[in-house]
């Protein structure tokens, strides 16, 4: 269910009900409860390990109760007690006969049983498959509601107040651009934001030392470390109005006689974003 955040002209999130509004793949907009809705998918996570335990359980078990009849086939040895007590001929209670009838009634038990063992592992593999593919698409669900709801409320993207956003960006490109810097952990059935480098590596934050930055702190990191810091950020080189950042021209524009759009572009260019 792809969703995005609705903004209005000025880059602003479109709220109702004091909750973000998201538009869906088919035009229509909701609001959201975000934190609601991760409880919920959370919930659903740990009812989809149970179900896949219980699956899991139940082969076990099927297994077990197998071993005692291994090799066994009850309509071969129905046929094969037949044999031995309508037997007249003499040729065939000596020893070899014997041992052929026990021979051919071994190979068709192991057949069965093989053909049997296949057949639960086929159906407990399919099992599995589903399990794991609609756990996938609830794992990118709950990705998606956590790191864009840190984009749509940091201050970075976000103006708090009279205090106007910190970057160019509006939280939807920022996340575009920067969501490749953070994924989403389960801790203790809680879904977790966690920041890292673009090495891999995490970012630890500057305040509380030896704990992982949380997003805003992460956020300053990566832009202290940008190259095109002063581009990006909404103050100029000098920490003056965006205005004075000459540098950042569209069509010959001053960055103060561009439109939002045009700023916006401006700034995906400086960072290589076309």
């Amino acid at each position: 269910m792809p969703m995005k955040l609705k903004f209005d002209k000025e880059g602003n999130i479109v709220a109702k009900n004091n909750l973000p509004v998201f538009t869906l793949d088919d035009g229509t907009e909701q609001e959201m409860d975000v934190v609601a809705t991760i409880g919920s998918l959370e919930a659903k996570l740990g009812a989809s390990e149970d179900e896949k335990q219980r699956h899991y359980d139940k082969n076990v078990k099927l297994t077990e109760e197998l071993k005692p009849f291994k090799g066994f086939d009850l309509k071969k040895a129905n046929e094969a007690l037949g044999i031995v007590k309508n037997l007249k001929d003499k040729e065939l209670l000596d020893a070899n006969g014997i041992e052929v009838v026990k021979k051919e009634l071994t190979a068709d038990l192991t057949k069965a049983f093989t053909e049997k063992e296949t057949e639960m592992k086929n159906a407990f593999a399919e099992e599995r498959k589903e399990w794991e593919t609609g756990n996938l698409s609830q794992e990118k669900i709950i990705r998606q509601l956590v790191i864009d709801n840190k984009f749509a409320t940091d201050p970075h993207f976000v103006a708090v107040g009279e205090t106007p956003a910190k970057s160019i960006y509006p939280a939807a490109d920022a996340a575009k651009i920067f969501g490749k810097n953070f994924d989403v952990k389960m801790v203790e059935g809680n879904a977790v934001c966690v920041a890292k480098y673009d090495d891999g590596k995490p970012i630890m934050s500057k305040v509380r030392i030896g704990d992982p930055a949380d997003f805003t702190e992460a956020m300053g990191i990566i832009f202290d470390q940008h190259p095109q810091k002063e581009q990006i950020s909404n103050t100029g080189p000098s920490g003056g109005p965006p205005g004075s950042r000459g540098n950042l021209s569209a069509d010959g524009k001053k960055f103060e006689a561009m439109t939002p759009k045009e700023k916006i572009a401006a700034g995906l260019k400086k960072r290589g974003v076309t």
